[in-house]
């Protein structure tokens, strides 16, 4: 192995991977990295759809607050007869969903209106 080339162990070891993950992955040319830990309840697609929806309340001054954004995406998944895990209840996603679409998506912001002028 010449200098100019890394081993899987080294590689893994410098970006904090599992080398079996890595190994696994070389082997099959494998070289996408969709997300780590859980995929979205309306996948990555969809989940953009809604941000897009949810900036264009945004910039018409009305910023949804969590609990409308969780609402928003209960109806979305409904809508797209998608298979969710959502409260049927009170027809909100969970808050662990909420703080998930945040994470992924930084330009969103959860703030409350503010008052009007008088």
């Amino acid at each position: 192995m010449d200098k100019q080339t890394m081993g899987i162990n080294e590689i893994s070891r410098q970006f904090g991977m599992s080398s079996r993950t890595l190994r696994r992955r070389y082997a099959v040319k494998n070289k996408t990295k969709l997300t780590m830990g859980k995929h979205p309840v309306l996948d990555f697609d969809n989940e953009k759809r809604l941000v897009k929806h949810i900036l264009k309340l945004d910039e018409a001054v009305f910023p949804p607050n969590g609990q409308a954004i969780r609402m928003l995406a209960y109806k979305f998944a409904e809508k797209l007869n998608l298979k969710h895990n959502f409260y049927h209840d009170n027809e909100m996603a969970e808050g662990a969903c909420l703080k998930s679409i945040i994470e992924r998506n930084p330009e969103l912001s959860t703030r409350q209106a503010e008052a009007g002028l008088y």
